[in-house]
């Protein structure tokens, strides 16, 4: 498992597109001092700096001036994701990726309305615990995770001009913290290429259903809400359920007279061989269930890191082709073919885990010999 953080990180250093973690403080709402980037870059090439994206992280951890002028409106529960806030009087509000404190719990910003006032949480982040908040409890507000262009960086200064102002003030500027450095593109940019490359990739899932006695079509979409296509399949068989008794057959044997269709958006399936006795019996469905796309960065996918880093690097490759255009042949065409190596690499190595493998043996299988029940055991095996 691994977070989108992590995902872009790793991306971003084996293709070398940054700088991760540099130290940094904010002399003002539009300046970054970083000594840090001169020992990476050099003291004369600007030009790789102008454009880039400063990413910046604990530099931002610092409470907003008007925390004391954000309240709840009303009550928020332990397991409340959504709340309101009262009316902020300055110009900066909430966004995602932005931190909020209530009393001792730190919430992750997922969603917003500024006209609502409203915000949608995750609770109890960065090691904190989700806790109950009474009513007009003070906010306080951290700015996590912006990024913004670097217009222009002075050497004799060590400070990154960027094109648009920060969502803080001049408080900031004895703040210690880190900034990252993207090169040609930015987060929001890789982190789209990362969601790409996890719409790419599934696991199989197994779904039972319940069999009845009197109709013998069922809906699969509502039962297995990630199946959006037939195509999504891979194999349905029947379960027997009753283990009160004891079973003298086989637990299971496939579906083998059915027929799918698809009638406004929802599958269903006819099943023609259903057993005498389906209160019995469970149909197993199983089917390519695909990744979903991560909203935040501290949103884990389990989808395996070796695979989905390797597919995000050729999609990240991909996306700079597009965005360069013929001048992107010179430095990265070698390394995009490298990368569809490796992600070939990575399907070949994880293949048993999101494609189905039959397993045939032309050797002869004995199975052991074990009594069948108490009332057949007579000193001996059951042959």
């Amino acid at each position: 498992m691994a977070s989108r953080q992590t995902i872009r990180e790793t991306v971003v250093d084996q293709l070398q597109l940054g700088f991760l973690a540099l130290p940094a403080t904010i002399t003002d709402n539009d300046t970054i001092t970083c000594s840090a980037l001169r020992d990476r870059i050099g003291d004369t090439d600007n030009r790789l700096i102008e454009g880039a994206f400063a990413y910046l992280r604990t530099v931002t951890q610092v409470d907003q001036a008007y925390n004391t002028a954000v309240t709840l409106t009303a009550e928020i529960s332990a397991s409340a994701t959504t709340f309101t806030y009262t009316q902020v009087t300055q110009t900066i509000y909430p966004e995602i990726d932005d931190i909020l404190t209530v009393e001792s719990e730190n919430m992750l910003v997922t969603d917003t309305d500024v006209g609502a006032k409203t915000v949608t949480v995750i609770r109890g982040v960065n090691g904190t615990t989700a806790a109950l908040h009474a009513i007009s409890t003070a906010v306080t507000f951290k700015v996590k995770w912006q990024h913004r262009t670097i217009s222009s960086h002075a050497f004799s200064t060590n400070a990154i001009e960027l094109s648009r102002v920060l969502k803080t003030n001049t408080a900031f500027s004895s703040a210690p913290g880190q900034i990252d450095i993207y090169l040609i593109l930015s987060p929001k940019e890789l982190n789209k290429c990362i969601d790409e490359a996890l719409s790419e990739l599934w696991t199989k899932s197994r779904d039972s259903i319940t069999l009845n006695t009197t109709d013998n079509r069922y809906d699969l979409t509502t039962t297995i809400t990630h199946l959006t296509d037939p195509s999504m399949l891979i194999d349905m068989w029947y379960r027997r359920t009753d283990s009160g008794q004891v079973l003298r057959g086989v637990r299971e044997y496939p579906v083998v007279n059915r027929r799918l269709e698809v009638d406004d958006d929802t599958i269903f399936v006819t099943l023609y061989d259903v057993p005498s006795d389906p209160s019995n019996w469970t149909l197993v469905v199983e089917s390519r269930k695909y990744y979903s796309a991560l909203s935040t960065d501290v949103a884990i996918t389990t989808a395996p890191l070796p695979l989905v880093r390797a597919v995000a690097k050729v999609k990240v490759l991909e996306k700079i082709f597009n965005k360069l255009g013929a001048s992107a042949k010179q430095n990265y065409g070698a390394e995009l073919m490298n990368a569809r190596d490796e992600r070939s690499q990575m399907y070949a190595r994880y293949k048993q885990a999101i494609t189905p493998i039959n397993f045939n043996t032309d050797e002869p299988f004995y199975p052991p010999k074990v009594p069948i029940n108490s009332v057949e055991w007579r000193g001996g095996w059951y042959e």
